[in-house]
């Protein structure tokens, strides 16, 4: 195993940094828009969804009572052809009704188990998360000290001689590995 890496270019570790900067600035952007949509959906469920079902719930038992009442007067005026009309608009507004409650539970069954479902999600995203904020700014700053390291050597060039005539630099694989450790250690 060899000692030197063959650096070809300086810049492309400066590169390289500089979209790591901007992935991780564009990842906790995602990551931020993915918190928002969960607590939306969350809020949207508990408040708003369930609000709308419970009104429907009520409007529609207000229509099923206005019909049964409509049928109870048909039938007190001995009205047939009225009865039958009156018992069509009963029976629709019961299966309206029941198609009401029927989403009301589903939407409270979806509330009891959404943080069930999303928790586990986003304890996944919570662990990316940190590694955003801690481990990535690191490599950005392992990289930045690289790039200084890698251009000392240029300037300094192979074995304590003049500067490289081509802009290929050869560094030494275990001083810069050494450096690494010092600046970590301190």
């Amino acid at each position: 195993m060899s000692n030197e890496a063959h650096v070809v270019s300086v810049e492309t570790v400066e590169n390289f940094r500089n979209r790591l900067i901007i992935y991780v600035q564009d990842a906790k952007r995602a990551l931020d828009e993915v918190g928002d949509a969960v607590r939306k959906t969350r809020e949207w469920l508990n408040y708003e969804k369930s609000q709308e079902c419970r009104m429907e719930i009520k409007r529609c038992g207000k229509k099923l009572a206005q019909a049964k009442e409509e049928l109870y007067s048909a039938r007190l005026q001995d009205l047939q052809a009225q009865h039958a009309a009156k018992k069509v608009q009963v029976t629709r507004a019961r299966r309206m009704l029941d198609e009401a409650e029927q989403r009301a539970k589903k939407v409270k069954k979806w509330i009891r188990e959404y943080d069930h479902l999303v928790e586990p999600l986003e304890k996944k995203l919570e662990g990316l998360r940190q590694m955003l904020a801690q481990e990535l700014p690191k490599g950005i700053g392992y990289l930045a000290e690289t790039k200084k390291t890698l251009e000392r050597y240029a300037e300094v060039g192979v074995g304590g001689g003049p500067k490289p005539a081509s802009p290929e630099a050869v560094v030494p694989v275990a001083e810069t590995v050494q450096n690494k450790e010092e600046a970590d250690d301190s």
